[in-house]
């Protein structure tokens, strides 16, 4: 048997069989009064902003070194 037919086997039996097991569902819910909790949400609200920044600045480093040489 083909290794990509064997893939496409493996793949279908386990959707095939997900619902058979279900996940446990969440009983509690996130501590949105803890420090981790605060300091993660404040990271992840810059960090998108962060990396655009960050890309641009390295975009025209390059952009001067490429225009000095």
């Amino acid at each position: 048997m083909k290794k990509k037919s064997r893939t496409h086997i493996i793949y279908a039996l386990t959707l095939a069989l997900a619902p058979a097991f279900p996940l446990p569902a969440q009983e509690t819910a996130a501590d949105t009064a803890a420090l981790g909790y605060k300091v993660g949400y404040q990271i992840g609200s810059w960090l998108p902003f962060l990396v655009i920044i960050t890309l641009a600045v390295l975009i025209i480093l390059k952009m001067a070194r490429q225009n000095q040489e």
